[in-house]
């Protein structure tokens, strides 16, 4: 008895518990005809189903319309769940419409709607984020018929660029024929077109980075897919039992490709992989794909890809080096990549950062240095050293030597979207080289960090995006700490790479620091310091000390005439060269969420100062806000324009750097903004081929010293 009573009074202590918070209350209502159940989840939402029971009647026939509101007396919910086996066995159930507001669709709620023909929603953003529990969550599995409000079927999907992932079974045996993948989304969930058996082609734009397990498994007339630049990750059997796929190509991004993700694909007869850096083959990657499946990987990569299980008992046809393989490599840090993809900061709000969500993140290497590009090297006995030749416009950009054994060489430091051609040679004893391999790569990104040897925050002030589709360009001016500090004393090593390969010519100094009068690279390159050099910080910058930051800006417009690549530097390279590089890209027409983000950057060198260095702080804000109040324009670019004319800076040389600094691009960085018809150089109102004509002429004008 004792026992009984406590059991019923543990009971009733749970239901007081959760009834006072709102989480089980259930109410029935009547919607457009219909009589729902709804279970009360909080004082705002509500879960249509009791979960384990059915929310409408078994034997209900016709289509159904989802609320996206329920009221319970006076009380207004918003319908964001459905329970487990809401609408388990409702064969009747032909159609059903769902409201934007749905977040989470419980196990099997749809299980056995053999009737169902067409799924309405109102907003396809909205469902790429809906959780489903499994594939019987999602009435398409059984409808197939995906239509928007306007009543119109689906059939070629283009994802909004406003979904940042797809979930898990989203669009599970869709017909769609086409499906199109935007940038924005990362993730592509698994199971997400599971079984889509009418779907012809799949194109991801560059910015997806995975395709998760089973996501286009079973798409039986699946024939073309493009996995862009950028892509890591292939899941578990993502593309298993696609049997009309006959071509596949592999970007150079990717480094995992999970077991089973091209198993049964029997029609598979040609796999190009552009993947310079091989690695282990996991089980059943390729298995039962069409026996005559052939592999065609990079020059120079072959035998590391054998040793790595890429062997012809995978592949039955041709595996073979092909110089006319062209291959991609990103050469932007990856977190830094994330950075500038994933923030947009709005102008006028100061008030927040986002750079702490990046800075912490763990890795294995230093975040403010780029990725390199490796090429790899034939397994050979022969010889001590091999050379690689790294060549641009038919031109000798690097040469650099590396001893037999080594799988590759790194290199860094080259310029983003460019084109490059490689040689790797052989010494022979009679003083020759001998041509071991040969081809072509293109650096993808936009941001250039330099790795230095034994030096810090090193980077190109190029790649900005410009309005009229130009960037700021790259390889002429550039930023970085204090090449003489204790810590980092520039190496022997570093000196070759920053005055031979980069070609840096001058170095302008503003720090004012025990290391002032010393320059490690003094007589091999011009060093430019003194007291008109010694720039302040921020404010201080184009308030007191504007003369000081006039001559500096001279210097530099100075060393874009002449054709002198300069590097400009304080001692962490953050404030007195961040206020320059500000200056300079403001006039240049760089966006203010862009310049916010280049002045933050430096916090992936100095991770562990706080605040500082980040946009929201005093440093930067008054900074924007001091030139905004002092010189009021309807941009930033005006603002600093009136404060740079006001410090006696003419015109023509505003003029100047624009023309000098500034190139066209189709993909500058991070977003193109809306051409203003600054980049009109030669006043007609319209950016043509005659600015870039004009632009050309002023340049070898200059560059001859006329």
């Amino acid at each position: 008895m004792i026992k009984r009573c406590f059991f019923l009074s543990l009971l009733l202590a749970i239901w007081l518990n959760t009834v006072a918070r709102g989480e089980t209350t259930p109410f029935t209502t009547t919607v457009n005809g219909v009589t729902m159940t709804f279970l009360a989840l909080n004082e705002t939402e509500a879960q249509l189903g009791l979960g384990m029971d059915r929310a409408i009647a078994k034997d209900y026939e016709g289509s159904l319309t989802i609320p996206a509101t329920v009221m319970n007396g006076k009380k207004t919910y918003s319908v964001t769940r459905i329970g487990q086996l809401a609408f388990n066995s409702c064969a009747g159930l032909s159609a059903v419409e769902l409201p934007a507001t749905i977040q989470y669709v419980n196990s099997n709620a749809f299980y056995h709607c053999t009737g169902l023909k067409r799924v309405v929603v109102h907003d396809l953003s909205a469902w790429c984020r809906v959780t489903f529990a499994n594939i019987f969550a999602n009435p398409l599995f059984y409808a197939r018929h995906l239509y928007g409000s306007d009543g119109i079927e689906v059939t070629d999907l283009v994802v909004p660029d406003d979904v940042t992932a797809i979930g898990s079974y989203a669009f599970a045996q869709c017909g769609f024929k086409t499906v199109t993948i935007p940038g924005s989304v990362k993730q592509v969930g698994s199971y997400a077109f599971y079984g889509c058996t009418s779907l012809l082609s799949v194109v991801m734009a560059p910015g997806v980075e995975g395709v998760n397990s089973y996501a286009f498994s079973g798409c039986a007339s699946l024939s073309s897919v493009t996995l862009p630049e950028g892509l890591y990750r292939l899941g578990g059997f993502a593309f298993y039992n696609s049997q009309s796929l006959s071509e596949i190509v592999l970007p150079s991004s990717i480094g995992v490709i999970a077991s089973g993700c091209f198993k049964q694909c029997k029609g598979l007869q040609r796999v190009i992989s552009h993947i310079y850096r091989p690695f282990p083959l996991e089980p059943e990657v390729f298995l039962s794909v069409s026996p005559v499946c052939s592999l065609a990987v990079p020059p120079g990569t072959l035998t590391g890809y054998i040793s790595y299980g890429w062997t012809r008992d995978v592949f039955g046809g041709s595996m073979t080096e092909e110089g006319d393989v062209e291959t991609n490599f990103c050469v932007e840090n990856p977190v830094v990549k994330s950075f500038l993809d994933e923030v947009e900061y709005p102008s006028d709000d100061y008030s927040f950062t986002r750079i702490t969500d990046y800075i912490h993140r763990q890795t294995d290497y230093w975040k403010d240095q780029p990725q390199a590009v490796r090429i790899e090297a034939p397994l050979t006995t022969e010889g001590e050293t091999m050379v690689l030749q790294t060549l641009k416009d038919g031109q000798l950009v690097r040469s650099d030597t590396f001893y037999v054994g080594q799988k590759g060489l790194d290199i860094w430091n080259l310029t983003p979207k460019t084109r490059y051609d490689y040689k790797l040679l052989l010494p022979t004893d009679d003083g020759g080289l001998k041509l071991l391999a040969q081809g072509t790569f293109t650096t993808q990104g936009r941001l250039r960090m330099l790795r230095i040897d034994n030096m810090r925050n090193v980077r190109d002030i190029g790649g900005w995006a410009l309005p009229g589709g130009r960037r700021v360009s790259y390889d002429k001016v550039f930023r970085s700490a204090e090449l003489a500090k204790s810590s980092n004393l520039i190496s022997a090593k570093g000196i070759k790479e920053l005055i031979d390969f980069v070609g840096i010519d001058v170095e302008l100094d503003f720090a004012d620091t025990i290391y002032s009068n010393y320059s490690p690279v003094a007589g091999l390159l011009e060093h430019v310091h003194g007291p008109e050099y010694q720039m302040s910080a921020y404010v201080g910058a184009i308030g007191s000390k504007y003369q000081e930051t006039k001559n500096c800006f001279d210097r530099v417009l100075q060393c874009l005439r002449e054709g002198k690549k300069v590097l400009m530097h304080c001692s962490d390279g953050a404030d007195r060269a961040g206020t320059l590089a500000f200056l300079i890209e403001s006039l240049l027409g760089v966006s203010e969420s862009d310049l916010a983000k280049e002045y933050e950057l430096t916090c992936f060198y100095l991770e562990g100062e706080g605040e500082y260095r980040r946009h929201r702080t005093a440093y930067y804000r008054d900074m924007v806000e001091y030139v905004k109040g002092k010189f009021p324009a309807p941009t930033l670019k005006e603002s600093v324009e009136q404060l740079m004319l006001s410090f006696g800076v003419p015109q023509s040389d505003i003029d100047d750097l624009r023309l000098l600094m500034t190139e066209q691009s189709e993909e500058a960085m991070p977003h193109e903004p809306e051409t203003d018809g600054t980049a009109d150089v030669n006043g007609d109102g319209v950016v043509d081929l005659n600015d870039v004509k004009l632009l050309m002429e002023y340049i070898a004008t200059h560059n001859n010293g006329k």
